[in-house]
């Protein structure tokens, strides 16, 4: 195994706290305030089904939102990507800047779309034409 892959895997327990699985995630949903869902996937992924109430930034946009102090510090912030990794690394990122932050385990292609938990879908303003 190549020895970047090797240190990932053994790094992955440090994550540990840092990640919500889909089943709590759902249950935050219907707290008072929600959590604030940061999609980091690309837009046509993101327009194709998010989870309801998600915002999307690319990923490489968050260090703006940092800088400019434009994420809530009072709510949990839940990092979504495809199968957790980007998040994770944002998730961290953001916990290193005093933010609440969460990555979704195994990003919106595994547990949340298993068991086929809410996605809503939205027109790009190419669509919308």
């Amino acid at each position: 195994m190549n020895r970047h892959i090797e240190k990932y895997f053994d790094d992955l327990e440090a994550f540990n706290g840092y990640l919500v699985v889909a089943d709590d995630l759902m249950d935050w949903l219907d707290e008072e305030p929600a959590p604030y869902i940061l999609d980091i996937r690309e837009a046509k992924d993101f327009h194709g089904g998010h989870i309801p109430g998600s915002e999307h930034v690319e990923w490489l946009d968050v260090r703006r939102l940092i800088q400019d102090h434009l994420l809530p510090k009072d709510r949990h912030i839940v990092v979504v990507c495809y199968i957790g990794v980007s998040s994770a690394e944002i998730a961290v990122i953001l916990r290193m800047s005093g933010y609440d932050a969460f990555s979704l385990q195994d990003g919106i292609h595994g547990t949340w779309s298993h068991k086929h938990y809410p996605l809503v879908e939205s027109l790009t303003s190419e669509e919308n034409k």
